[in-house]
């Protein structure tokens, strides 16, 4: 078994013990390899868009004898996932993506119980539309890999209210202080002050910086 990296190991923390998993854009299929051999899921479904993709995805899983356990796809986002997949994992792609995918199969929402998502970009717009559709956030997770900060949200069917700077931050990461999310934020801040010091930028564009900074201070506080 692969080991995983540590962004992924990250993502299968936060896989509920006993569900039924897919694993959306799985590319090597090591995290849902990982979840089965475990024991940690009872049983897989991994998907890839590409035939490329997902041709390694199947040896993968064919070479760790899966097969009977993890059904693999050539299929795009959740339209063809499987009636008895109650747990849907969403990772390495782009906060639009992530929605877009969502968006497209809403009837497919009614058999899933969990969303786990570690988008690379607009995590707070996942966060809004999960909510919004009847999921909470049960718990959050950050990490560093490869110097490259990613943080990973577990959804869960059921409703909660959330403030605005909950859903654009993650309110279980700034309840619990997240110093990961507080060193991303510090190294922002600190770009955009180097940033402020070029003469070239427009007025307006450093008003702009200015205020960003700002609201990030703001942030760092509550982190602190």
């Amino acid at each position: 078994m692969s080991k995983l990296s540590t962004r992924l190991e990250m993502v299968a923390s936060l896989v509920p013990n006993g569900v039924n998993c897919g694993d959306i854009g799985a590319d090597h299929g090591y995290l849902i390899i990982n979840l089965i051999s475990s024991n940690r899921i009872i049983k897989g479904y991994a998907c890839e868009n590409k035939i490329g993709p997902y041709s390694r995805l199947k040896n993968n899983v064919s070479s760790a004898n899966l097969l009977n356990k993890i059904s693999v796809d050539l299929s795009s986002g959740i339209r063809t996932i499987p009636s008895d997949i109650n747990c849907v994992i969403i990772a390495g792609m782009g906060g639009d993506t992530v929605c877009s995918i969502i968006n497209e199969s809403l009837d497919k929402l009614i058999n899933i119980d969990y969303f786990i998502v570690s988008s690379h970009s607009k995590m707070d717009e996942v966060r809004y539309l999960l909510t919004k559709l009847g999921y909470y956030i049960e718990n959050e997770k950050t990490c560093f890999d490869m110097n490259q900060f990613y943080e990973c949200t577990l959804f869960k069917k059921g409703r909660k209210n959330y403030s605005e700077i909950e859903l654009k931050y993650g309110p279980i990461l700034l309840k619990n202080k997240d110093k990961n999310l507080f060193n991303k934020l510090k190294e922002k801040v600190i770009f955009n002050q180097k940033l402020m010091k070029n003469d070239n930028i427009p007025i307006k564009r450093l008003d702009s910086i200015s205020k960003e900074n700002n609201k990030i201070n703001e942030i760092l506080k509550i982190l602190e």
